[in-house]
């Protein structure tokens, strides 16, 4: 998937595979300003276990942490879905 961006399951589970730096690059290519460029998952997927059993404190603390890092290029990665934000120009 690394190789070639797609990986093909069935009709239900389809990927793209995509870095922060090529989406940047495809979307230098059209006619757009860019508003901002996020993870928005962050790292949940790999705590997604004990997510569920963060009491309200401990939850606020993750959301706080997880917006303060939302934008950071050296942790996008990690993240399984990005969002690219931007208008026509």
């Amino acid at each position: 998937m690394i190789n070639f961006g797609a990986e093909y399951g069935n009709d239900r589970d389809y990927f793209y595979f995509l870095t922060y730096d090529e989406i940047e690059e495809m979307m230098a290519k059209f006619k757009v300003k860019k508003l901002d460029h996020v993870g928005t998952d962050g790292i949940v997927h790999m705590m997604r276990d004990s997510i569920n059993f963060l009491d309200e404190n401990e939850f606020n603390k993750w959301l706080d942490y997880h917006f303060k890092t939302c934008r950071n290029t050296s942790i996008i990665g990690y993240s399984l879905h990005n969002l690219y934000v931007c208008k026509k120009k």
